[in-house]
């Protein structure tokens, strides 16, 4: 091997470092710009479990007023229809009076007069 070849040896083998060098230097760039890229996706999915919880206690809780609220609703409705039946037996009840004050007024003045002739 003499001067010439060594020479150009010499420079293939510093050409093939460089490009190894730029292969390196590219290999660890896109590995930096992966491991941000995770990075990132994990604390988005961190953030998106952490409302997905908070949603979930959010319909746990309405679910449990609704069935609250269905109930006391159950428990109005059949306390309108007493009501409604309360109702009704008041207006029988003042349609009663009236007959009996009205057929009373008619008694009371006789019933006066019999007692004031005794």
């Amino acid at each position: 091997m003499n001067a010439t070849e060594i020479a150009i040896y010499a420079v293939e083998t510093k050409a093939i470092i460089h490009v190894l060098w730029g292969l390196l230097l590219i290999a660890s760039i896109s590995l930096v710009g992966v491991s941000i890229t995770y990075v990132l996706l994990r604390v988005k999915l961190r953030s998106a479990e952490k409302r997905e919880r908070q949603l979930a206690r959010h319909v746990a809780t309405a679910s449990a007023e609704t069935k609250r609220l269905q109930e006391r609703l159950a428990v109005v409705e059949e306390l309108e229809g007493h009501v409604a039946a309360l109702q009704a037996q008041l207006h029988r009840a003042h349609a009663v009076r009236a007959r009996l004050e009205a057929h009373s007024a008619g008694r009371g003045s006789s019933y006066q007069e019999a007692r004031q002739a005794a």
